[in-house]
């Protein structure tokens, strides 16, 4: 527990930028998600449906994931 407690220190000492963190976020959202079925489901709807209205919604779900992933990584952090 002690040792939590200090790598969460340093890393609230440090100074990071909101783009910084941002794209380390999207980053991370974005390779775990990439073997997920999502993208599968999402390749065989661009079949069927208009491919802007799949590509804006796949990217609404992707910002959406990345906006909650920074507020509770905030959250817990302090």
């Amino acid at each position: 527990m002690a040792a939590i407690k200090q790598q969460l220190t340093v890393f609230n000492n440090e100074s990071h930028s909101l783009v910084e963190g941002f794209s380390q976020a999207l980053l991370i959202v974005t390779v775990s998600e990439l073997g997920d079925k999502t993208f599968i489901i999402t390749a065989i709807m661009a079949m069927k449906y208009p491919k802007h209205y799949i590509l804006i919604g796949a990217l609404s779900a992707e910002y959406i994931m990345v906006t909650f992933s920074c507020k509770y990584i905030n959250i817990n952090a302090k």
